[in-house]
């Protein structure tokens, strides 16, 4: 198996283990559908690109659950801006 097709497989495999922790994030955050599904995008987005950077130094869902909150917060922040024209 290809080191791609490794990688692949483990976000998904991660993915489906812990997508209560993406989804309570998403809740967190946002207040209409929409904006979930952009956030959620987010998320998986900057998920799949920091998995190999992943270091194994603390569990997966911990992991996981900072990836997003940051994620989150960032996004918070933008719309924000996007909103108020700053």
């Amino acid at each position: 198996m290809s080191s791609s097709a490794a990688h692949e497989l483990l976000f998904q495999k991660w993915l489906d283990e812990h997508q209560g922790i993406v989804a309570k994030v998403i809740r967190s955050f946002t207040q209409t559908p929409t904006d979930a599904a952009d956030l959620r995008q987010e998320m998986l987005l900057q998920l799949w690109t920091s998995l190999a950077s992943y270091a194994g130094q603390s569990k997966p869902s911990t992991w996981i659950y900072r990836v997003c909150l940051n994620t989150a917060l960032t996004w918070r922040r933008t719309n924000t801006r996007r909103e108020t024209g700053s």
